[in-house]
């Protein structure tokens, strides 16, 4: 059903005015902010600034910096690993928080979920990699330590598999190969 245009342009009014309400009312929010940072004697425009650079400063912000400086020498599926690595097991964790901040029993929070799935080579490489980017930020000065180096020791071993031997196909060439007097040897 059609609405008449004399009821949508009121409508399109009661929408404008509750929005410039919702609009007032968070600036006004935002100068007392600012009022009470001034009373505290700091200055606003340098709490922006320093949040924004806290924002830059996540784990993915340098995760994602790192990654792009890796393009240049790494193959492409290599990145496309490393990245889907990155944001399905690290991001949903670590992502947003101060990389400064992180600590290794956080790593290791995230470890050993991964391990809990029974995926125990995927935790070793997923520990080696957030070590790769927590020395890209002891590197750029955002953290202090690569707290990933700490839990070297601290992922179980996996189970040892043996690798198999060659099928039967494959075992009966080789020893026809280098049997003694086999054709084409001395």
């Amino acid at each position: 059903m059609a609405v008449p245009v004399s009821d949508r342009t009121a409508r399109e009014a009661h929408l404008a005015r509750r929005l410039s309400r919702c609009d007032a009312q968070r600036a006004r929010e935002k100068r007392d902010e600012a009022r009470k940072l001034v009373a505290d004697e700091i200055d606003p425009s340098v709490e922006r600034q320093a949040r924004r650079a806290a924002q830059l400063n996540t784990f993915e912000a340098v995760a994602a910096e790192w990654l792009e400086l890796q393009k240049k020498s790494l193959a492409p599926e290599t990145m496309s690993i490393l990245g889907t690595r990155l944001s399905s097991a690290l991001y949903p964790y670590l992502g947003s928080r101060p990389i400064a901040a992180i600590t290794a029993q956080e790593v290791l929070a995230v470890l050993r979920r991964i391990e809990a799935r029974g995926r125990h080579e995927t935790a070793h490489r997923v520990r080696a990699l957030a070590g790769r980017v927590f020395r890209y930020a002891v590197a750029t000065g955002r953290a202090q330590h690569d707290v990933a180096a700490d839990l070297k020791d601290a992922l179980g071993i996996p189970a040892r598999r043996s690798a198999g031997g060659l099928p039967a196909s494959a075992r009966r060439w080789s020893s026809a190969r280098f049997r003694p007097g086999a054709p084409g040897l001395p």
